[in-house]
């Protein structure tokens, strides 16, 4: 089987969903794997497909940022310094038919803890039984200066840094990272990887996002940077994007035979994607 990847330029929140988007209806008529990993051109909040709007009011680092919502379930995201992958494929690869694939997921994830322990991160799955422990705070350094492509918000005190987000009314943490569910990639405790899907057409889109350091519109939340941490980060951030492709790509391959080539483009984002993703009523239909 062929298939297609492509690490992308920053794209906005809109443009990122909607070029998702477009993987998954390809997938559905071409036949074709396609992988696409990439980052946000400024920092975004990105709502799962079932969360009510009025929950952004309940994280307030997080205000200030545009927000898209996802195609895709799960707790929000901040996108800020995190590398978000997605991958499309024919869901004649997989055996589950209806409902969430755990073998998608599984069989990336287990490659990215597989590429996590060799740069010393003893990062694993959770299990389907085990226990999911949110962190009360952080208890990862947060030395590390931000990044001066953002200012942190005047009115978050240092008190407030390390608070968790509040729980919405059915109990679940805000964020996506604060949230541990069976397959999450963790380490230390602290959850670096999360992924969710969706079937359409007779194809799946898997997407999902690695946090690689403490972002002040998510102060909880540590990511790899923190266990990591030393010597130039914008360097060693970009370099990640690549790594991250071929574990991606590993995965997929356990699922079946794969042609991979590259792309030098993404598909372009079908207008009515584009439509749909930059509307108030899509946005706020929660």
């Amino acid at each position: 089987m062929d298939g297609l990847f492509l690490i992308d330029q920053p794209r906005s929140g809109v443009q990122n969903m909607a070029v998702d988007d477009t993987m998954l209806e390809h997938a559905a008529r071409q036949g074709e794997v396609m992988l696409r990993v990439y980052r946000w051109e400024v920092p975004t909040l990105s709502l799962g497909y079932f969360q009510r709007i009025q929950e952004r009011e309940t994280h307030g680092p997080s205000l200030t940022l545009p927000c898209v919502r996802r195609a895709t379930g799960g707790g929000a995201i901040v996108h800020h310094y995190d590398w978000t992958y997605a991958v499309a494929l024919p869901q004649s690869i997989l055996t589950e038919r209806v409902g969430a694939s755990q073998q998608l997921y599984h069989a990336v994830h287990e490659a990215v803890t597989e590429w996590l322990a060799t740069m010393g991160i003893a990062a694993a799955t959770v299990g389907e039984g085990s226990p999911r422990p949110v962190p009360s705070s952080a208890t990862a350094s947060s030395g590390h200066q931000v990044g001066g492509d953002v200012r942190e918000p005047a009115a978050l005190s240092p008190t407030a840094r390390h608070q968790p987000a509040k729980q919405n009314g059915c109990g679940c943490p805000f964020l996506c990272f604060e949230r541990r569910n069976p397959g999450d990639v963790v380490a230390a405790g602290w959850k670096l990887m999360g992924s969710a899907q969706r079937r359409r057409g007779g194809a799946v889109l898997q997407h999902g996002s690695l946090l690689v350091r403490q972002s002040c519109y998510a102060p909880s939340l540590p990511g790899l940077w923190e266990q990591l941490g030393s010597g130039g980060f914008e360097s060693w951030f970009g370099a990640l994007g690549s790594q991250l492709t071929e574990a991606v790509m590993r995965g997929v391959q356990r699922l079946a035979p794969i042609n991979w080539r590259p792309m030098l483009h993404a598909l372009p984002p079908s207008p009515a994607a584009v439509k749909q993703y930059a509307a108030p009523a899509w946005t706020q239909r929660r």
